[in-house]
């Protein structure tokens, strides 16, 4: 009797350990089924910076237009200038001996040799009174008070300009000039139709 209750008891400790071993294995087995997923966090994407190609196409890119480079002056229109200059201030300062003698060249003709002289003293080289006197007679009484060159043509010596000699009062001039000793000189000063030495000297 004894016997048969210890081989019963085994028995049913046996069957408790098999029951309890498949309910740890059918648990096991359920938990690692059910394992939750975690996605990973998706790396965040870079987009490529592109920098725009330069057009191949020269009219897309217009190409900046070259600053125009001026022609240096000779140095003979240069010289030129200043002799006109010279001249022009003389004339406006009324200064007749520098006008006539030092931005002029001297007259050669004898017409001119009388003429000069008349303009200066009012009289010929005779001493004969007569002829206007520059800056007192009316004939040759203007006097500029600014000028402007209209043009200089540097092949022949000469330059044109356009004096202003009273308030709303232009008047053209053309000087020849000629070099002397290194300096150009005013060999003549004329207006429109007059090509006299001195005739730009006389109102239009």
């Amino acid at each position: 009797m004894f016997l048969k209750t210890k081989i019963l008891l085994l028995a049913l400790g046996l069957i408790v350990f098999g029951l309890s071993l498949l309910a740890f294995l059918y648990y096991r087995g359920d938990s690692l089924s059910i394992t939750p997923f975690i996605s990973p966090t998706p790396a965040p994407s870079i987009s490529p910076t592109t920098s725009p190609l330069p057009s191949a196409n020269p009219s897309e890119s217009p190409t900046p237009a070259a600053s125009p480079t001026a022609t240096p002056e000779s140095a003979k229109v240069t010289a030129m200038r200043q002799a006109v200059a010279e001249f022009e201030t003389a004339y406006q300062s009324r200064n007749k001996s520098k006008l006539l003698n030092e931005e002029m060249v001297p007259p050669v003709t004898q017409d001119d040799k009388n003429e000069q002289s008349r303009l200066l003293k009012g009289q010929d080289l005779a001493g004969i009174p007569g002829g206007p006197t520059l800056f007192e007679s009316a004939t040759v009484s203007e006097v500029p008070t600014a000028y402007t060159i209209s043009a200089i043509d540097e092949t022949n010596t000469t330059v044109n300009v356009v004096e202003t000699v009273a308030a709303g009062k232009t008047r053209p001039r053309t000087l020849y000039l000629q070099e002397t000793q290194g300096l150009y000189l005013v060999s003549r000063y004329t207006r429109a139709n007059q090509n006299g030495m001195y005739s730009g000297l006389y109102v239009d």
